[in-house]
């Protein structure tokens, strides 16, 4: 039993012949759709980078909240003392 191999083929339209197509294992893709390959990964990472915004953003205010919370216990603790 022979190994499958898979070809890829990109070409300008119209140079290669249709029948290369049919060939077992041969597929062809022309610029045009790789540009529309190119196009849905952009907004794909840009929507992936929008969605990373909103975790950074949420995680910056937990982040903030902790540091001013650690300029709070001191004074916790100083007012204790006076208790």
């Amino acid at each position: 039993m022979g190994k499958l191999v898979t070809k890829y083929l990109v070409a300008k339209d119209g140079n290669v012949a249709s029948c290369v197509a049919e060939l077992d294992g041969a597929r062809v893709y022309n610029v045009d759709d790789l540009k529309e390959v190119v196009a849905a990964n952009k907004e794909d990472r840009a929507t992936k980078a929008m969605d990373a915004q909103g975790v950074i953003t949420e995680e910056s205010k937990q982040f903030e909240a902790w540091m001013d919370s650690l300029e709070t216990v001191p004074t916790i603790k100083k007012s204790k003392e006076y208790s």
